[in-house]
């Protein structure tokens, strides 16, 4: 059985150097030499550690190392993971890649034989790591060696078929003429970038492909362009850091479960030209408060707004067909608008009612000419049916 070590945490101190350095002599007796991992709440100076060494930035969420020669550049530029490493989250290491029952949720695992760090753990799963060492960059290649490609391209040039770099902190196509080319992200193009904050879109994308910004946990802005029309299906599923997302005037088609598990995510603008919003399109988003429904959607499919549990009123437009059921299923909805006539009821999946599995839903306001209308089509609620004030 592969053996596993949980590093001791040490709070490293830039104005006790003789402490810090008593405290990691002692760990080095437990670890091999020149590769113990280090914690503090400060940038390494480069009297701190040996060649071999690791070094993480509590503050900051900035992992630095392995440590080189002096003349090499020491510690160089970090890998940041996130906005906070949790004081309850363990380091762990050994040799080879970690099994899922290693460790518990927000661990951090390095494969010390291929530089390896993996994690936080989520969802008891590791994810695919990234190799430490050399520097982070923005989408430009700084590698020693410069043969080394960032991404990977199809379809001659108009389908990014992979981002391979994962040390990528910002990802600007319109900084790269090959990139700004690209209409399509193909499926799961950019997933798992566990290094990745922020991402432009080039120009000429049309197309986000499914899952393929899955699992960017950290990814925390998204600059859209004037030309996208499909966000495909889970495309941007446990992206954990985003909070605002303004779909973008032109976008036509928003997949199943597109948003699903964004559990930061506060603020939804969906466009006008956006007719169709399809099932848990924005499912388990727990923080979502306000949703912007702009006049020109027509369908919402089943369970859209399931499990987001501090959305507490929604306005549907004019221009609204038909409802899902369950479209608010387990949310914290307590209020409902509708600007137009009686929508047809049980789109997709299911034929319940669009407030099946709804707890909080205590007023539904309709047009004044159309409340008789409502209360047929929703008998259960007739009680709480009001004339829009």
């Amino acid at each position: 059985m592969r053996k596993i070590i949980i590093c001791s945490v040490m709070l490293l101190s830039l104005t006790t150097t003789v402490q810090c350095t008593k405290q990691t002599t002692e760990e080095r007796e437990v670890e091999q030499a020149g590769s113990a991992i280090l914690r503090g709440e400060t940038p390494p100076v480069d009297s701190v550690g040996k060649v071999g060494d690791y070094y993480i930035n509590e503050k900051t969420a900035e992992f630095y190392g392995p440590k080189k020669s002096a003349e090499e550049g020491g510690w160089g530029a970090p890998v940041r993971f996130g906005k906070d490493i949790s004081s309850k989250a363990r380091i762990l290491s050994g040799t080879g890649m970690p099994k899922n029952t290693d460790g518990n949720e927000g661990d951090w695992y390095l494969d010390k034989e291929t530089k390896k760090l993996y994690g936080p753990k989520t969802k008891n799963q590791w994810g695919n790591g990234i190799v430490l060492g050399g520097n982070p960059n923005n989408g430009s290649n700084q590698d020693n060696d410069a043969s080394l490609p960032n991404y990977r391209l199809g379809d001659e040039g108009k389908t990014l078929l992979a981002w391979t770099n994962p040390k990528t902190q910002v990802i600007d196509m319109r900084k790269d003429a090959k990139l700004n080319q690209v209409e399509k992200l193909e499926i799961g193009a950019v997933s798992e970038q566990r290094a990745l904050q922020k991402f432009v879109l080039g120009d000429q994308v049309g197309i986000i492909g499914a899952s393929a910004f899955k699992n960017c946990f950290y990814l925390e802005e998204f600059v859209f362009n004037r030309k996208l029309t499909t966000i495909e299906e889970t495309a941007f599923q446990y992206c954990l850091y985003l909070e605002t997302m303004e779909l973008p005037e032109g976008l036509e088609v928003l997949g199943q479960q597109a948003f699903v598990s964004c559990v930061k995510l506060k603020k939804v603008v969906v466009p006008s030209t956006c007719k169709n919003i399809h099932g848990a399109a924005f499912e388990k988003c727990e923080a979502l408060e306000e949703v912007v429904l702009k006049e020109g959607i027509e369908n919402i499919y089943t369970n859209a707004f399931q499990g987001c549990k501090t959305l507490r009123k929604v306005v549907f437009p004019a221009s609204l067909k038909g409802l899902g059921a369950g479209i608010f299923k387990d949310s914290g909805v307590t209020e409902v608008t509708f600007k137009g006539n009686v929508p047809e009821s049980g789109l997709g999946q299911g034929t319940g009612s669009p407030f099946e599995g709804v707890a909080t839903l205590e007023k539904i306001y309709v047009p004044e000419q159309f409340i008789e209308d409502y209360k047929a089509q929703l008998s259960d609620y007739k009680n709480i049916i009001h004339p829009i004030k």
